[in-house]
Parts: structure tokens; sequence; C-alpha cells
């Protein structure tokens, strides 16, 4: 997921990460925010704020303002915003969208856990988001990300079986 999100940016599109709970999308903004230091991006030109916070429900726009102030400079030429569980932000897309469309040097991510964050938000921000799906591990996936397994046996006879499809079984670790 982390390769196509990032790869989002060149389209100037506000990536809309969803799934269900517990699934990693926090934990994919986390990456994306880590890849964009690495690759030597101002911290300062990065903001990220989780809704599930009262205290940051405020609108975009007033983030937005609140970071310029904190720093006492404009916000850099290129800048990347990313709100966590944004359902919780009432009038999201109608801000995303005028903020985007006055800027486009802000880059924007979302995560919702909401299945109805897209249905509210489609009229307003046609044409401007592209979506990510994130899904709980399958049995497969759940294997190879294990690498302190020893059932060498049975990740070669995975990996000799590329089309085979199991189940989205999600493992719960013994106590």
């Amino acid at each position: 997921h982390l390769k196509r999100i990032i790869g989002y940016e060149k389209l100037g599109r506000i990536v809309v990460i969803k799934g269900p709970r517990r699934t990693g999308k926090t934990t994919l903004m986390y990456q994306y925010i880590a890849s964009l230091l690495k690759k030597g991006i101002d911290p300062e030109a990065i903001l990220y704020a989780s809704m599930d916070d009262l205290n940051l429900r405020l609108p975009l726009q007033q983030l937005l303002d609140a970071r310029q102030t904190f720093f006492e400079q404009n916000l850099p030429k290129r800048s990347y915003l990313f709100l966590d569980e944004i359902q919780f932000l009432e009038n999201w897309s109608s801000e995303a969208k005028l903020i985007t469309d006055r800027n486009s040097s802000i880059h924007l991510t979302v995560s919702s856990s909401s299945a109805s964050i897209l249905i509210r938000s489609s009229e307003s921000l046609a044409g401007r988001t592209i979506e990510e799906m994130v899904l709980p591990f399958t049995v497969r996936e759940t294997i190879f990300a294990d690498q302190t397994t020893t059932n060498k046996p049975l990740l070669n006879w995975l990996q000799s079986r590329p089309h085979l499809t199991l189940p989205h079984w999600r493992f719960k670790p013994e106590a």
C-alpha cells in the first residue's frame, strides 16, 4: 500500500485511506510520514492530526493557520497534511475541496473507518480523491509478514502456488 500511496502524490489528488478498524491505516500514514522525513522533507512541512482528539476538531483552515502561527512562517512550498479518522470532522470534504483547489502545493491524506465517509463527500470531492482500501491480512500475508517463522515447508508450498487464495482469516495470538 505504501508505495502506491506515495505514488499518488504525483496525481495531485486527496488520498483517502479507508477500511475497517485496526487494519493499519494510521500505521500507513506514519510510514508515509517517515518516508517523507527520510527523503529530507522539512518536518515543518508535515502536519499530522487525529480527529479522535476532541481538541483538534477544528476546521481544516484553522489547523493550517495554527500550524503557520506556531512556526511563525508561511507554509513551506510543498506541505503534507495527514488527517486521521476524518469522519469525526464536520464538513471536512467541503473544506478539503476549497483548500486543495486554492493551494495545489498542499498534499492531503485522510483516513477513515467509516463506510459512509465517501458517500457523504462524493459530490463535493468528485474527481479530487483517490482511494486506498486497507483490509485485514489474509492467511498468506500473515505468514509472509512473519519474518520469524520457521515453517519453511509451508512458505515454500505457498510460494509455489501464487494462484492460491486463502480466506481472509485473522489469527489471534495465543496467550
